[in-house]
């Protein structure tokens, strides 16, 4: 029941952020795609996906025959390449 909830919430945050983005229209004065300096990148990405939190309790339940390793890799190589379309000029 409590996953569920959080589910319907998120899902909800998630469609109204994405409403307002698009009524308000793009400024991409803001946000540069690229930069001179990358050296916070991989820190902020670590933060927003909080990993802090996240991964201890994942190790906790995940199965036997799955890889930690194999899957950390994938999702922060994977992750950039999902949010990289939402952030370029159109």
């Amino acid at each position: 029941m409590v996953l569920t909830v959080a589910f319907l919430l998120t899902t909800a945050v998630f469609v109204f952020w994405f409403v307002i983005f698009f009524v308000l229209g793009f400024d991409f004065s803001y946000i540069p795609v690229w930069g001179s300096n990358q050296t916070q990148v991989l820190g902020t990405t670590i933060f927003n996906y909080a990993y802090v939190i996240t991964i201890p309790s994942w190790v906790n339940e995940k199965q036997d025959d799955v890889s930690i390793n194999w899957s950390l890799w994938y999702i922060i190589h994977a992750a950039p390449r999902c949010s990289t379309p939402f952030s370029l000029p159109s």
